[in-house]
């Protein structure tokens, strides 16, 4: 319940439903990942560069009312919860994803590639790696995806997990 209040000061235009279902699910990829894990003895590798992470100013990010994630926040929390699961269904949909046309986005992303790639690489027998939808189908090369083609990786999104 503090947490919902601290969120409605935060952003006080949200829409109450969407801010409850949204929270309701912060982490869950991550409670989701580690409950799988747990429950049939398989190991999770992380694949983000501790360093990279390291020079990310979250703190200040999450702080900050006009940042670029506090922005994209605020926009979906006033949505509807219809509204909202109208605009995931649209972005699972679309067949492109453009990154090219941010040069600083591609050299972070391509430097997070590089380091997942040879992480994996690392790995013996069947390996299931879950990452953003740019990372394998960004328009940026190479890719994550890319990266990993003579390993004939099976890239599907996550709402297609969903139904397997």
């Amino acid at each position: 319940m503090e947490a919902l209040k601290n969120l409605q000061k935060k952003f006080p235009d949200s829409n109450p439903e969407t801010l409850k279902l949204w929270l309701s699910s912060v982490n869950y990829e991550q409670r989701a990942v580690d409950d799988h894990s747990a429950s049939k003895n398989i190991p999770v590798l992380y694949c983000d560069n501790p360093q990279v992470l390291a020079d990310v100013d979250f703190k200040g990010e999450a702080e900050n009312p006009k940042s670029p994630l506090n922005v994209k926040l605020g926009r979906i929390l006033r949505l509807l919860p219809e509204e909202l699961k109208s605009e995931i269904d649209r972005e699972y949909s679309l067949t492109a994803y453009p990154v090219n046309d941010n040069p600083q986005l591609v050299r972070f992303y391509q430097e997070r590639d590089r380091f997942t790639e040879a992480l994996l690489r690392r790995q013996m027998g069947w390996v299931v790696y879950v990452c953003g939808l740019d990372h394998i189908f960004g328009d940026y090369h190479p890719n994550l995806f890319d990266r990993l083609n003579d390993l004939n990786p099976q890239r599907i999104k996550l709402n297609e997990a969903d139904k397997l």
